[in-house]
């Protein structure tokens, strides 16, 4: 394992939550613009903190909130998400960009909530995948964070210049866990000036979701997914990014 690199809660800069449903039949965006006006109107009025205005387009219909602080420069978050496929939710949690963590409602419940309605709107659809994804950005300082990766995850000699994205998946009986890595740097570029090294991150993103999708799933299945992901985000993911074995934990 590469130099004394650990990854910890207080090296994440970033961190974004997000649950997403599958849903069948497909949504069919550009023929509901009615349902969804009536959804966003709803939304807004049930959960002001996460939804304040609403993006209507061809392909998807996207809820946004616009985060205000004294003293900090506001910042535009896509809270809600809806494709052929199903909706999403975001909620961010640490944002980098503004070096805050935002006071917003717990994830779980907002989705629960919304879902339960979207499926009165949307009558005839079936859930039949859950996933709850926690995305986070851990600051690398000067720790070359394309060294680290390759090192720490792979056997792959990879050249300065060079990238690495790693993905894989952890399952257990009824869940998939699936990791996806990857190097960052950040730069700056400042007119007239050179390209600016700024430092180097690490992007992770733990995907929890169910494996069986050949039937429905009611809402005491979404919760169970939802705190498998929970626990598992809470006592196993550090032990998998730093390498841990299961005498060492």
């Amino acid at each position: 394992m590469m130099g004394s690199y650990e990854f910890t809660d207080a090296k994440i800069a970033h961190w974004y939550q997000k649950i997403g449903a599958d849903v069948r039949p497909p949504i069919e965006i550009r023929l509901d613009e009615e349902r969804f006006q009536a959804f966003s109107k709803w939304a807004r009025k049930e959960h002001p903190q996460l939804f304040d205005r609403m993006v209507v387009g061809k392909q998807q219909f996207q809820m946004l909130k616009t985060l205000e602080y004294p003293g900090k420069p506001n910042a535009d978050a896509v809270t809600y998400t809806m494709t052929e496929r199903g909706p999403v939710i975001v909620v961010p949690r640490r944002i980098s960009e503004i070096d805050l963590e935002p006071d917003l409602p717990e994830i779980n419940e907002v989705f629960v909530d919304c879902m339960k309605h979207f499926l009165r709107e949307f009558p005839g659809r079936r859930v039949i995948r859950v996933g709850k994804i926690n995305e986070y950005i851990f600051d690398c300082g000067d720790t070359n964070s394309l060294e680290l990766v390759a090192k720490n995850f792979s056997q792959i000699e990879v050249p300065d210049e060079g990238e690495i994205s790693i993905r894989f998946n952890l399952p257990d009986d009824r869940h998939n866990r699936i990791f996806m890595i990857q190097h960052m740097e950040q730069k700056r570029v400042q007119p007239g000036q050179p390209m600016e090294h700024m430092g180097f991150g690490v992007k992770v993103v733990v995907d929890v979701n169910n494996r069986d999708v050949t039937k429905g799933m009611a809402e005491a299945d979404w919760l169970t997914v939802l705190n498998t992901a929970d626990i598992y985000n809470r006592e196993d993911v550090f032990n998998v990014l730093n390498c841990r074995t299961e005498e060492e934990i």
